[in-house]
């Protein structure tokens, strides 16, 4: 007795189904795909936009240990990268020829100037805002403290890298601020971005003793001069863009390092 006709039969091809299932997945995966292929395309462009601005920045460096000022144009060697737009950027008058105490009584003012503008702050997991910086004192000539949840006293010599660093290094990760850390990195970078804009140099060298007066051997605060009006040859800021990412501009001031945003 023949007994296959009986037998279930199965197709063996896929079913609508199936089919569907395997098309979202191929779109899923592609969708990934693309996204970290742009993701690497950005971190690439934004590499490339910091690499001109910090190999054009030790070029005006260069000419102003030559000269004792920054050029007003870009220096002739000067290269950028193919679609990179590099623009040196005049920056208004500020201060110059500062005596050492004058050079901190400028820190710490920006310093102040930052906080009271609302930088040092941000918002937390809960819609809160923690406010991490509060205020910059000088209690004595050879230190200032940055106040707030990570109070510290930067000693002197401070270079363009001393905040910077030391917060790097001591603020901690925190699940429920999850910006907490890049708040008070940000915090120095404009610090010292604002501060040599302004006409101050690198390594501040002392600040001033509140205390002090005429007879009993502080460092006294000598308070600043007028800015200047016009250009300045003090400093410089330049600002770069690639132009497969034109919305993420890039720039770097006298001393500084790289940051995300236009000259101010």
């Amino acid at each position: 007795m023949n007994t296959s006709r009986w037998a279930p039969r199965y197709s063996s091809g896929f079913t609508i189904v199936e089919l569907l299932i395997v098309i979202v997945v191929i779109a899923i995966l592609a969708g990934l795909t693309i996204i970290a292929y742009n993701s690497i395309q950005g971190r690439a462009f934004t590499s490339t936009v910091q690499h001109d601005l910090s190999n054009t920045a030790k070029l005006m460096a260069i000419s102003h240990a030559e000269t004792g000022v920054y050029p007003g144009v870009l220096p002739g060697e000067a290269r950028t990268s193919p679609g990179v737009t590099l623009t040196l950027i005049s920056t208004p008058g500020g201060y110059s020829g500062l005596s050492p105490v004058q050079n901190g009584v400028l820190f710490q003012s920006i310093c102040q100037q930052l906080v009271n503008e609302g930088y040092g702050r941000d918002t937390n997991m809960g819609g809160g805002t923690d406010v991490y910086i509060t205020g910059c004192h000088v209690y004595n000539h050879n230190a200032m403290q940055i106040n707030g949840w990570n109070a510290h006293d930067f000693g002197t010599p401070l270079t363009a890298s001393s905040i910077h660093s030391w917060y790097n290094t001591n603020v901690a990760p925190d699940s429920w601020r999850p910006n907490k850390k890049q708040t008070y990195l940000d915090f120095a970078n404009k610090l010292s971005s604002d501060f040599t804009a302004a006409g101050g140099t690198f390594p501040v060298a002392s600040f001033w003793d509140p205390w002090a007066a005429s007879n009993n051997g502080g460092v006294t605060k000598d308070e600043l001069p007028a800015p200047t009006s016009g250009a300045s040859s003090e400093t410089f800021c330049l600002q770069a863009a690639h132009e497969r990412n034109a919305s993420s501009i890039w720039h770097i001031s006298a001393g500084s390092t790289p940051q995300l945003g236009a000259c101010s």
